[in-house]
C-alpha cells in the first residue's frame, strides 16, 4: 500500500519537522517507514543539515545520513508487557502460547510453546 508523507517545520527541542502519513484513501496511519526515509532523502537534497529528526505519532524518528550514502533510521520500539494469555488465543493460533504480551501501541505479542506447532 502507498503511503504520502506531509511535513511541516516542527519549532520543538526534540524535533526539527513534523511528519504524519496518510493512505490513498485519506486515512493516517502510525508509521510509516518508507515514506520517513524519502523524505529524509528529499530534506538531505534540499541541503538541510545531517541529522534530521521527525515528530510523529510513532514517537520522534531520527534519520541520519551514513558515510556509504545510505540512510538509518532509528525506529520506535514498545516491549510489551507480559499479559495472562487471552482466552481462545491458543485455539486461533492452533498452538500452545507459553508466553503472551501487550505493547504500548496495543499489539500483542505471542511466544509459542513448540517451533514446530506454528510451521516452519
Amino acid at each position: 500500500m502507498s503511503d504520502t508523507g506531509f511535513v511541516i517545520r516542527e519549532s520543538s527541542p526534540v524535533a526539527d519537522f513534523g511528519l504524519r502519513w496518510f493512505t490513498k484513501g485519506a486515512v493516517e496511519v502510525d508509521l510509516c517507514g518508507h515514506a520517513t526515509l524519502a523524505t529524509a532523502h528529499c530534506l538531505f537534497e534540499d541541503g538541510i543539515a545531517d541529522p534530521v529528526r521527525f515528530a510523529t505519532r510513532s514517537g520522534v524518528l531520527t534519520v541520519r545520513k551514513r558515510a556509504d550514502g545510505s540512510l538509518a533510521m532509528d525506529l520506535p520500539a514498545w516491549p510489551p508487557e507480559e499479559i495472562d494469555t487471552p482466552s481462545g488465543l491458543e485455539e486461533a493460533l492452533g498452538a500452545a502460547v507459553r508466553w503472551s504480551g501487550r505493547s504500548e501501541n496495543n499489539y500483542l505479542v505471542a511466544v509459542l510453546a513448540e517451533r514446530a506447532q506454528f510451521g516452519s
